[in-house]
């Protein structure tokens, strides 16, 4: 009997401690925390709230009215665009590069003519026209009258 009076008690102490030591840490937690040796919280620390405003790295700042408005990458892209379009150009024969220069685009793409490789010279409905790249002249040929008007031209056969 004895040892079963032991072990109530003993039992019966583990209960009150556990009991004492939950509402400790509950009471903590309320708090925001837990003190050293207080064992795990039952129940998540309480967030305050605050009026702080939260960071935020992307901020749109205000453009000056008197600077350009693209980056300095978009300056050199735009120059290295300008300098291979001239390069591609000046692959022509000189009464070609003349007509290219002339024409500006591609009347089937709408393309700047060289900004992919040397315009490709065809005759087509009675004029020679260029086109950015072999992929356009099928629909050229397709389609003469609307493409030609496009470059203010009118098929003549």
């Amino acid at each position: 009997m004895m040892i079963i009076n032991k072990f109530a008690a003993v039992a019966l102490c583990a209960l009150i401690a556990c009991s004492l030591g939950c509402a400790k840490n509950s009471e903590t937690a309320t708090k925001g925390g837990t003190k050293a040796n207080d064992g795990p919280l039952l129940t998540p620390p309480k967030q305050e709230a605050t009026s702080a405003t939260p960071k935020d790295d992307h901020v749109a700042q205000p453009v000056d009215a008197n600077k350009s408005e693209k980056p300095a990458d978009n300056k050199d892209a735009a120059k290295a665009e300008s300098a291979k379009i001239k390069a591609n150009l000046a692959s022509l024969s000189p009464g070609d590069r003349a007509l290219a220069e002339k024409q500006k685009i591609c009347p089937v793409s709408g393309e700047l003519l060289g900004s992919m490789d040397p315009p490709k010279k065809i005759t087509v409905a009675g004029h020679e026209v260029f086109i950015c790249c072999p992929g356009c002249e099928e629909d050229l040929k397709n389609d003469p009258a609307k493409y030609l008007a496009k470059i203010g031209l009118q098929p003549t056969k």
